[in-house]
């Protein structure tokens, strides 16, 4: 159900059914439809619950340890901070916007730039 103080719009970058809070400053809570269409874009990701997320494995934990100050410096850049974990050589990244209850653009944004930087 949508917000009352909320419209829906078509966008370009998520597709249709885009949430977007009028004057609050928060980022919009994408909609079932924009979220599937966007984790089709990324090879990995799942959606659980209110969140997407993926696990890397790498050759040791020096590696994953570099991976994850990659992670780190690409979230500071964009204001937008995902749960990680280490478990040795694994890393699983979790993105989801809290502010706005569910995911948005920015998480999708980020898990493309860490996407970019494998």
């Amino acid at each position: 159900m949508r917000p009352k103080d909320a419209w829906v719009c078509h966008d370009v970058l998520v597709g249709e059914g885009v949430w977007h809070a009028k004057g609050k400053g928060i980022m919009a809570k994408l909609s079932a439809l924009a979220v599937r269409r966007q984790l089709a874009r990324l090879k990995g990701w799942k959606q659980v619950g209110n969140a997407i997320e993926k696990q890397y494995t790498f050759a040791n934990f020096k590696d994953a340890m570099f991976f994850v100050n990659t992670v780190a410096g690409l979230a500071e850049k964009a204001g937008h901070h995902p749960d990680i974990t280490v478990t040795y050589n694994r890393v699983t990244l979790n993105l989801s916007t809290h502010d706005a209850g569910g995911l948005t653009r920015k998480d999708f944004d980020l898990a493309r730039r860490i996407e970019a930087a494998v």
